[in-house]
Formats: C-alpha cells, structure tokens, sequence
C-alpha cells in the first residue's frame, strides 16, 4: 500500500492542533531574529544552525545546517 501525500499545512496544522506547538510563537521567534537583516535587505539571516532566506520581507523558507541554497537558487527565490 502506498502512503498518501502529506501537505505541509497537513504537517503544521498536526504540529498545531494535537502537538501542542504554539505556531504562532515559533513564528514570532522567526520574524523577531529576522527583523534587523530583512530591514537591512540582507537575502539571508543566520541563527542557531539554521539560515532564514527573505525575499523583501518575507521569509521564505529555511535551511538547516547541512543544506544549501546555490546561488541559483537564491536568484530564484528573490523572484529575479
């Protein structure tokens, strides 16, 4: 039997309603450590391992430690 896809508002939603974890507090956390470098323009904001990429101000997604976003990609990202 093959597994169903599994969206990632599936994933955050279960994170949310039956994990406990208060989305809206991580999401804070994040905008908070991102807040001085979205300001400066900065495309990248580094904290405890992992790097938040911002496209204007909005972030986007995250990388953890181990993964890398070539230069490529970060263009795209930025929507250029």
């Amino acid at each position: 039997m093959t597994q169903p896809r599994v969206t990632d508002h599936a994933v955050l939603r279960w994170l949310e309603r039956s994990a406990d974890v208060d989305v809206e507090a991580v999401r804070a956390a994040i905008g908070g450590v991102c807040a001085r470098g979205a300001a400066m323009g900065a495309p990248v904001v580094k904290c405890g391992g992992a790097r938040f990429i911002i496209v204007g101000q909005t972030v986007v997604t995250t990388l953890g430690p181990r993964q890398r976003l070539s230069w490529d990609g970060l263009v795209k990202a930025m929507g250029r």
